[in-house]
């Protein structure tokens, strides 16, 4: 197990370094190749939620919605239940949202601000003032 996190540590340095420089695709590359070596086996390790988080991230940032959106269903049919958080919902909200996935957006942010009034803290305008407006209107 030692060897693994040393690898996956490596690997997710580079695939961060290169998020940070706007290379998703290759900064998703290496995230994939850690994916492995974490997988579903041990959800309580930090390094499932680095890995996955990432791979979230940078598959948003480079607009790739579907494959995004496959990774925030992970973290969230697999993170331990008690250690799910706002965000987690806040992510596959803005995922379906940029999909078109309005109904299902509204719901996910909603879980997310229940979770957190502060939820929408640092992020886009437009995903608060969608919930905000389809709160009102139901």
């Amino acid at each position: 197990m030692p060897q693994d996190d040393a690898r996956i540590t490596a690997l997710m340095n580079a695939s961060n370094d290169l998020a940070e420089l706007g290379q998703f695709a290759e900064a998703i590359a290496l995230a994939e190749q850690a994916w492995p070596l974490v997988g579903l086996k041990d959800r309580s390790n930090g390094m499932f939620v680095w890995v996955i988080e990432s791979l979230i991230h940078d598959n948003f940032a480079a607009q790739r919605w579907d494959e995004a959106a496959n990774w925030a269903q992970t973290l969230i049919a697999h993170k331990q239940p008690g250690d799910l958080a706002s965000g987690d919902y806040l992510w596959l909200g803005k995922i379906q949202f940029e999909q078109g996935l309005h109904d299902l957006a509204y719901g996910r942010f909603d879980q997310a601000f229940r979770e957190s009034k502060a939820a929408f803290q640092g992020e886009d305008k437009k995903y608060k003032s969608f919930y905000q407006q389809e709160k009102a209107r139901r």
